[in-house]
């Protein structure tokens, strides 16, 4: 009955989120490759399911996987960070499966994740999925690659309101890509601009600076990252759409001036008679022949 009392309360504490947030796409990766498969609609070990907001908050038969009041003490990163031959450990391994240790950056992520409140975007349904390969080290030279890439190549973001994902693709001499976001090395020249949560850019303060990235000896060309205030954003807004208004490109049928060809067939429209007479018909009398 405790445990129904401090769920319920938990629902109705929990903001729900409608936009996308950091914390819960960096953490969402974590949950679908490691938790869900024994954690998911259709089955819930221990009476807990993590793919709604809802039932994750609900916890399991016996306590809650995400304290509230302390975070760092949740049931779920005491689970996680336990020696893997314990009783309690997960993701636990079977007969069947063998299953790893969660990572220290993955735990860290899970931990950021519930310090935040546990963020969780209305709407939002988790589904298992299979684990990705584990991460490459950036520092590791590999004769074999040919280039990287990183997209996109220029971000703009709002002051303390926006973000945004970085991908990394890394191309070896046999012309294969990979995806090696979660690998690759990034380096922000001005910390104080922005931060990474993972490959995500948060903004710190408005201003310009530029993003390396590297990956096993490979460097991308460096990445634009301009931060302005929301009002300027709009301001800069507003001058593309009313420069738009002014190029020949963008203006309606009406503005446009008449080619020669429209002209000549305007005029032999006009030139063509609309003063036709029904022809007539000339009544035959039978009778007379």
């Amino acid at each position: 009955m405790t445990r129904l009392v401090q769920s319920s309360f938990l629902l109705l504490t929990v903001v729900w989120s409608v936009e996308a947030n950091p914390h819960f796409e960096a953490a969402r990766p974590v949950l679908e490759q490691n938790c869900l498969e024994c954690h998911h609609a259709d089955e819930g070990k221990g009476g807990l399911k993590l793919h709604t907001q809802e039932d994750f908050l609900l916890g399991g038969d016996e306590e809650l996987a995400y304290n509230q009041k302390a975070p760092k003490d949740s049931e779920l990163l005491r689970r996680i960070r336990l020696p893997h031959d314990h009783d309690e450990f997960m993701p636990p391994s079977s007969e069947k499966v063998s299953r790893e240790a969660l990572t220290s950056n993955e735990i860290t992520t899970l931990e950021k994740w519930l310090i935040a409140g546990a963020p969780w975007p209305q709407g939002i349904i988790l589904e298992p999925k299979e684990k990705t390969a584990p991460l490459e080290d950036p520092n590791k030279l590999d004769p074999q690659l040919a280039k990287i890439e990183t997209f996109p190549s220029k971000v703009s973001l709002e002051t303390a309101s926006d973000f945004h994902r970085l991908v990394v693709l890394a191309t070896s001499q046999d012309a294969t890509t990979r995806d090696v976001s979660a690998s690759a090395k990034i380096t922000i020249a001005n910390p104080k601009l922005a931060k990474l949560e993972g490959t995500t850019l948060l903004p710190l303060a408005d201003g310009e600076t530029i993003v390396q990235v590297d990956f096993r000896g490979q460097s991308s060309k460096n990445l634009s990252l301009k931060i302005i205030p929301t009002q300027k954003r709009f301001r800069l807004k507003l001058r593309n759409f009313r420069s738009s208004q002014k190029n020949p490109h963008t203006l309606s049928n009406k503005s446009r001036k008449p080619t020669r060809k429209a002209k000549d067939s305007s005029r032999k429209l006009r030139d063509f008679p609309l003063n036709l007479k029904k022809p007539t018909l000339k009544k035959t009398n039978f009778l007379e022949h």
